[in-house]
C-alpha cells in the first residue's frame, strides 16, 4: 500500500492481567497479540510500520519485528507522525487479532476516495455498531490529535483513540463484513475465550485448505502453520511456529511440533519436533523426541524413545529404539540397533560422529567421537568405539567373556527361588 505508515498502539501494562508483562506479550495460540498485529499491517504492505509502547518496556521491545519503529512516548508518535507528513496512517489497538488484509484494504481505498481526515472502522455486531479501533487518518489530522493530548498535560497518560473524533475534520465511517474485528482482550478471563475462539478460526481455515482433523480435540494450531492437503491430524497435538506440513501425512495424536517443515507423506506419532526439518515418507514414533538443527530425510525409520539431536539422518536409514544421535551424520541405509549412543560431549566441548552408508550398527554400542565409520562397516554389539573404523571391516571392542562354573553357588549369592 503506497504512501501508507501504521502506528500500533501497545502502551497498556499488564494489571487487568495480573501480570509483570505486558498486555501485548501474552500469547494467543502460542503466538504474541503483538506479533498478529504487527503480521497484518506487513501483509497488506504498508510502507513504515511503528508500534508505540510504554516507556522502559524492554520485553515487548524484543518481540517487535524488525524494520518496526519503536515509539516509546508521547513525543516520539509526534516526531514519527511530523516525518510522514502528507502519508495515510493507520492506528490500530494492539490487541486487534483479528483484524484482516480485506479490511484494512477496503477502508483504505474508502478514506482515500472520499479524502477523509479520518475513517473509522465499525461493525455490525449483534445488532448494534461497535468501533473496531481501526482508524486511517491523515497526518495532520492527527498532528492536531497529539497537540490536544500535549495541551491536556497529560502525555504519557492519554490514548489517542480516546480523542479521534473529537478533533474538527471530515469523517468517514466504513462498515467491515469481518465480525471478528471487534476483537478486544482487556483481561486474562478474555484471553481464554479468544484463544479457544481463535483455535477454532484456525481450523476452519485448515477444514477449507482439505486438512483432515477428523476430532478436534485438545488440537491447537499457531495461525502461521501451513498444512497440505489430505494431510490427517490426529487429538491432542500440538503444532507451532512458522511450521510447513506437507501433503498426506498423518500427525499425531500426543504430537508437539515446533517450527518445523515436514514434508509430504510422513507419520509421525507421539513426538516431540522443534525447529528441524523433515523430508518425505518418513516413520517417526512413538515416543521420539527430535531436537534443533536435526534434518530426517526421505524414507527414514525413527522408532520408540530415540532422541535425535543435531544430526542429519540420510535415506532409508533405520534407527529403531531406545538409540541417542547427537551432533552425527548418518548416511543411506545405515541399521542403528537398540541402545546405540554417540556421545557428543565430553564436558567441555562438542564432538561430531560420521556413520557412511550401508553401516551396521549392533545393539548397545557407544561412539565416543570424533570417530568416522566407513561405508558397509559393521560393528559388534556392546562395542564402545573410539577410534575410526574403514570401509567394510568389522569393528569389536569388548571384553572376552569369562564364566566362573558355580560361583554364585559356593559364595552363597542370589538364591530366591532356588
Amino acid at each position: 500500500m503506497l504512501n501508507t505508515v501504521s502506528i500500533i498502539l501497545a502502551a497498556e501494562n499488564g494489571e487487568n492481567f495480573k501480570s509483570k508483562k505486558s498486555k501485548y506479550q501474552h500469547e494467543v495460540l502460542f503466538k504474541p497479540m503483538i506479533n498478529w498485529v504487527c503480521d497484518v499491517c506487513k501483509e497488506v504492505g504498508i510502507e513504515t510500520n511503528s508500534v508505540a509502547i510504554s516507556d522502559k518496556n524492554e520485553e515487548l521491545t524484543k518481540l517487535i519485528p524488525e524494520g518496526f519503529a519503536v515509539l516509546s512516548n508521547h513525543r516520539a508518535i509526534m516526531a514519527f507522525a511530523a516525518q510522514n507528513m502528507d502519508r495515510d496512517i493507520l492506528m490500530i489497538k494492539g490487541d486487534n487479532i483479528f483484524a484482516d488484509k480485506e479490511t484494512l484494504e477496503k477502508s483504505h481505498e474508502q478514506h482515500q476516495s472520499e479524502n477523509n481526515d479520518i475513517t473509522s472502522v465499525i461493525v455490525d455486531f449483534n445488532g448494534k455498531e461497535v468501533n473496531c479501533n481501526i482508524h486511517w487518518l491523515k497526518t495532520g489530522y492527527l498532528l492536531k490529535v497529539l497537540d490536544t493530548i500535549q495541551n491536556l498535560g497529560n502525555d504519557n497518560d492519554s490514548n489517542p483513540l480516546n480523542l479521534l473524533n473529537d478533533i474538527e475534520g471530515k469523517k468517514g465511517i466504513y462498515k467491515t463484513q469481518n465480525s471478528n474485528c471487534v476483537c478486544q482482550i482487556p483481561d486474562r478471563a478474555a484471553l481464554v475465550s479468544i484463544t479457544e475462539f481463535a483455535r477454532l478460526y484456525v481450523l476452519d481455515k485448515l477444514y477449507k485448505d482439505g486438512v483432515n482433523i477428523p476430532y478436534d480435540n485438545g488440537v491447537i494450531i499457531s495461525p502461521d502453520v501451513k498444512i497440505g492437503m489430505d494431510t490427517t491430524v490426529l487429538p491432542n497435538t500440538i503444532i507451532e511456529g512458522k511450521t510447513t506440513i506437507g501433503e498426506d501425512c498423518v500427525i499425531g495424536e500426543n504430537t508437539h511440533i515446533i517450527s518445523s517443515t515436514i514434508g509430504d507423506g510422513n507419520k509421525i506419532l507421539s513426538s516431540y519436533i522443534e525447529n528441524s526439518i523433515i523430508h518425505n515418507e518418513t516413520k517417526i514414533g512413538p515416543y521420539v523426541h527430535i531436537r534443533p538443527d536435526s534434518e530426517i530425510h526421505d524414507f527414514v525409520k525413527l522408532g520408540n524413545f530415540v532422541e535425535i539431536k543435531s544430526s542429519s539422518i540420510d535415506k532409508y536409514t533405520s534407527v529403531a529404539h531406545l538409540t541417542y544421535l547427537g551432533d552425527s551424520k548418518l548416511g543411506r541405509f545405515v541399521n542403528v540397533g537398540c541402545g546405540v549412543v554417540t556421545a557428543n560431549y565430553d564436558g567441555a566441548e562438542k564432538h561430531h560422529t560420521i556413520i557412511e552408508d550401508s553401516a551396521f550398527i549392533g545393539c548397545n554400542t557407544n561412539f565416543i567421537p570424533p570417530v568416522h565409520i566407513g561405508k558397509g562397516s559393521v560393528i559388534g554389539a556392546g562395542s564402545t568405539i573410539d577410534q575410526d573404523v574403514g570401509d567394510f571391516a568389522l569393528a569389536l571392542a569388548r571384553n572376552k567373556q569369562v564364566v566362573k562354573e558355580d560361583w554364585a553357588l559356593k559364595k552363597g549369592k542370589y538364591k530366591k527361588g532356588l
